[in-house]
């Protein structure tokens, strides 16, 4: 199912199907007893086919492939249909009594300035209990910890006082907080306004009003209607719930009128609770009590609702696709059904509307007695409709738990949607609610449902051939219809059945042969393994655009998609290529290629460990990837570095000529990795004196490089397979350049096309966000650096001693700097709530504020920008203000008196300032208390020192917002596409 299909949870929230987690319930329709229940279920995801089918109703629209099955009503009985076999006359299935547990909405608090005045009684009563308690103003200062000059003044009483500060000193001395003693005031320094802690009817309506016409701006909230009257409604809510005196005004050249509430800390408490976290908060209204949502959803309908007279309907209009949907579900809880339906606006720039309507008499009748209108207007014209519409049959819907639904439209689409989103529902009758309708439990496999029948592995008609298939048959279908008149019997609906046909159709006997012929016939991505019982001894595989590997063992051979699952038995591996057929006995293995041609192939050995591949006890493979790092540095170490000064680079393939007569290095990347190329540029041309450009894999072919027979690609990739990569390397071969790649796969399509390759050794990255690659990348990096400058005599053994015992340096520090990750996970909690980060470096540390940047974007989805420190004159500075938050990185550096200049900028515009410094760094805390500090170590260094703290910020921040942080969205681990 597409992305955005909207899933109905158990626990009354609705979430889109890319955001529903292993470990939530679904509501599953009951076919016996009509009822709703909650249901276990599991995620997948995977690439979605060419095409879709979009299924268009009254109701609303689905899209999915043409093999996901619906529920349709069918001669009174509910069955289960193909969607690419349904048309006009089936009935699609909508459950109307969703019935959930009912829990409130709790609100984060904010620090408000309140103030209060000491009455006589509460000032005398002070002055004897620190008489009585013999504290002087000093030894009282100290133990509740406000200034000496403040405890003078509550002696005094002669100001208002901040009810922080009251908080800290009465307690102490044993005085209640009441208020005979204290009396709010409402200052110029601080409203005495009041923040929920948890949701209300009250609250809920005045939410619902904010996101369907209203705007927060800085310090003021705005609501803009024709009906003045309708703004005095909702200034009193206001008033009530917040202890804010709003105002109505006119606005000029227009017929409209403003509604402005002014507080600064209720804007700060919006953005925080509500627009910062719009999605999350629109979900979690399924969980609140009927009488709050029943608000909301009043709030909402006096913003975006009106009453046609003519059409004899509520409506209600909006922009925002996805509110439009939510409503109607939302509306679906009080037996009223809505009608959706989109409009294409003509205007340039304008941007469609998605309409509610409400016209049958039952839904009519429910909404004016559940919901209603606060706008007498509005009330007015539903009234009048109303009594016309009880002249009208009274069309009440039968006591049943579902509306029928009939299908308006059908048709095949274009599939915009690069993945696709299934569920796995633990339940007797496998559904859930997606966009409102009962749809059938989703699949893992892409064709057919999970069933006995359909699960691999599949045979021919004789049972004498077996295949077991990973990806998917784009042309299954017409090779199916054509088996099919040939007398082939097929016993489930999935693609890979249709294979193993196809394989028997060409079998002579010789199971290699049959296999490459099938080949040429087969469109799509997919790996195959197959075995005959006529040949029991042989195991035959193949691969195309899906990865495949032969495991070579003692007396036994393996083929599976991936390392990790072949690890327990041998570390000697194939990688085979696309297109390529491999054929197993125990004892044997042969290659061929797509004409049966045998290929003779290098064995590699994998240094994984099989637990490597595991969480190892950690929540997620992220955090447990970011404490290898040290690990990994010991590792390179011990295999790179001999004695002294001694480097080892096995694998460069560069004679010392050829090194010494480079003209140009160009660095090729993406993402990460071009971040370690980033600080690449800076090491090799300081110590090699070679000039070097650092380009983005993907736009590299699209400019004109100066390349010639003496220019060097590095090319940088963890997984080797990086599609942008491999095709910016291709093009600078053809261009004349050598090639030496820094990857982390042995074997991988970039290795097989380099000359010379420096492997990584950082052990399987299951985590989508790169951290110990990352790490591994530099360190090779700052080793190549000094390797081509001592070839190029650029470099002096003396400052080589010296850089190679700092280096050496490094695991112990990255060690240090992970003990320290609870204050960092409380420096993240702090920050969470933030809308967007600013990460600010000079010199080495520049791309490092880029990767920093980039983590947090990865996994939290805050929007985060990285910039060069210098730069933030030219632009990013206008962004400064108390609600963005600005990471700098200013470690011992001969920048360092610059970014404190920059810091001091960010101070000055009330930005929220982490810095990472160095230990010992006195002068830094003046600006902060949020500082993370790390072992002080040559600047040289600072790029690896300094980043680990920046991957755990981006962590414990996209932890706490509870993001999925080994599979952000939309990302995968190798982009193999372009």
């Amino acid at each position: 199912m597409s992305k955005d299909t909207l899933v109905q949870l158990a626990d009354g929230r609705i979430t889109p199907i890319s955001k529903v987690k292993k470990g939530d319930n679904v509501l599953s329709f009951n076919l016996k007893t009509n009822k709703l229940e909650s249901a276990q279920l599991e995620v997948a995801c995977h690439a979605s086919p060419e095409f879709l089918y979009q299924i268009r109703t009254s109701f609303g629209y689905l899209k999915c492939t043409g093999e996901h099955r619906m529920f349709v009503m069918s001669d009174g009985r509910i069955i289960e249909k193909k969607v690419k076999n349904l048309n006009k006359k089936n009935i699609l299935i909508i459950p109307r009594a969703i019935e959930i547990k009912e829990q409130k909405m709790h609100f984060e608090s904010i620090f408000i300035k309140r103030y209060f005045k000491a009455t006589e009684e509460a000032n005398l009563l002070i002055k004897n209990r620190l008489k009585e308690l013999q504290l002087t103003k000093s030894s009282c200062s100290s133990l509740v910890g406000i200034s000496i000059g403040y405890v003078d003044h509550i002696r005094r009483n002669d100001r208002n006082f901040r009810e922080d500060q009251l908080q800290k000193l009465l307690p102490a001395l044993s005085i209640g907080f009441k208020e005979p003693y204290f009396i709010p005031q409402n200052t110029i320094h601080g409203k005495f306004i009041n923040l929920p802690k948890e949701s209300s009817p009250e609250l809920m309506q005045i939410i619902g009003y904010l996101l369907g016409d209203g705007t927060v701006k800085k310090r003021t909230i705005r609501f803009k209607d024709l009906d003045k009257d309708l703004l005095f409604v909702y200034k009193d809510l206001i008033s009530e719930v917040f202890g804010i005196q709003g105002r109505i005004v006119s606005m000029k050249d227009t017929r409209a009128w403003l509604l402005e509430a002014n507080s600064f800390y209720l804007c700060q408490w919006l953005k925080k609770n509500i627009i910062s976290r719009k999605e999350d908060f629109l979900s979690e209204i399924g969980k609140l009590p009927r009488d709050e949502i029943a608000a909301f959803l009043r709030g909402i309908f006096d913003a975006e609702g009106y009453v046609g007279l003519k059409g004899q309907q509520i409506c209600f209009a909006i922009t925002d696709e996805r509110i439009a949907k939510m409503v109607q579900m939302f509306l679906l809880r009080f037996n009223i059904l809505a009608f959706l339906y989109q409009e294409k606006r003509k205007e340039k720039n304008w941007n469609d509307r998605y309409v509610l309507h409400i016209s049958n008499v039952y839904s009519f009748k429910n909404f004016a007695k559940k919901i209603g209108f606060s706008s007498k207007k509005k009330l007015e014209r539903s009234n009048i409709l109303l009594k016309r519409k009880s002249s009208l049959k009274y069309e009440k819907l039968k006591k049943s738990n579902i509306l029928l639904q009939p299908i308006l439209e059908i048709k095949k689409i274009k599939s915009e949607e690069k993945f696709l989103f299934d569920l796995e529902v633990d339940h007797p009758d496998s559904n859930f609610i997606a966009n409102g309708f009962i749809s059938h439990n989703s699949r893992w496999a892409t064709h057919g449902t999970p069933t006995n029948i359909n699960a691999h592995p599949h045979t021919d008609c004789s049972g004498g051939i077996a295949l077991v298939h990973n990806g998917i048959i784009e042309n299954f279908n017409e090779i199916k219809e054509e088996l099919i008149r040939k007398g082939h019997k097929f016993k489930s609906e999935t693609d890979t059945e249709t294979v193993v046909h196809l394989i028997e159709e060409y079998y002579r006997g010789d199971l290699e042969k049959a296999v490459l012929k099938a080949l040429k016939y087969l469109k799509g991505s997919f790996a195959l393994g197959v075995i005959s019982s006529n040949e029991p001894d042989k195991l035959v595989g193949a691969r195309r655009e899906s990865p495949l590997v032969v495991g070579v063992g003692r007396g036994e051979n393996f083929i599976a998609s991936d390392v990790p699952a072949i690890l327990r038995y041998t570390k000697k591996v194939i990688y085979l290529d696309d297109g390529e057929v491999v054929s197993l006995r125990k004892d044997k293995v042969k290659i061929l290629d797509s004409a049966g041609k045998v290929k003779r192939k290098k064995i590699d050995t994998i240094k994984w460990t099989v637990s490597s591949a595991q969480k190892s006890g950690f929540p997620h493979f992220m955090l447990k990837e970011i404490h290898e790092q040290p690990r990994v540095l010991k590792q390179i170490i011990s295999s790179r570095l001999k004695g002294a000064c001694g480097i080892s680079l096995d694998g460069i393939n560069l004679s010392d000529k050829e090194i010494k007569n480079i003209s140009n290095i160009i660095v090729l990347a993406c993402g990460t990795a071009y971040h370690a190329g980033c600080v690449g540029k800076y090491l090799i041309e300081k110590f090699a004196n070679i000039p070097v450009t650092v380009d983005l894999s993907s736009e590299f072919r699209y400019r004109s490089p100066i390349v010639n027979g003496n220019t060097v690609v590095i090319a940088i990739s963890q997984s080797g397979e990086t599609a942008d990569t491999l095709a910016a390397v291709k093009e600078a071969k053809k261009k004349g350049a050598r090639i030496l790649s820094i990857c982390n796969v042995v074997g991988s399509s970039l290795v097989r096309i380099s000359d010379g390759v420096l492997y990584t050794y950082a052990g399987p990255e299951i985590g989508v966000a790169s951290t110990k690659a990352y790490t591994a990348q530099l360190a090779i990096l700052y080793l190549l650096a000094f390797y081509i400058a001592e070839k190029r005599g650029s470099l002096r053994k003396r400052v080589k001693r010296f850089l190679i015992k700092e280096f050496r340096e490094l695991p112990r520090i990255l060690d240090v700097i992970l003990k320290k990750k609870n204050e960092i996970q409380k420096l993240a909690k702090k920050h969470s709530h933030f809308g967007s980060f600013l990460y600010l470096g000079r010199n080495l540390n520049f791309p490092t504020a880029l990767e920093g940047a980039l983590k947090l974007k990865e996994i939290s989805y805050i929007p985060a920008e990285g910039y060069a420190a210098g730069e933030m004159k030219h632009g990013p500075i206008a962004l400064i203000d108390e609600y963005r938050a600005v990471v700098c990185i200013a470690p011992d550096s001969f920048t360092y008196d610059k970014m404190v200049s920059n810091i001091q900028e960010i101070c000055a515009r009330k930005g929220k300032v982490i810095i990472v410094a160095t230990e010992g760094d006195t002068e830094i805390k003046h600006f902060t208390k949020d500082v993370i500090y790390i072992p002080k170590i040559d600047e040289l260094f600072s790029p690896v020192s300094s980043v680990l703290p920046l991957q755990l910020l981006a962590y414990y921040i996209a932890v706490k917002r509870g993001c999925d942080v080994d599979q952000p969205r939309n990302l995968a681990k190798s982009v193999t596409v372009e």
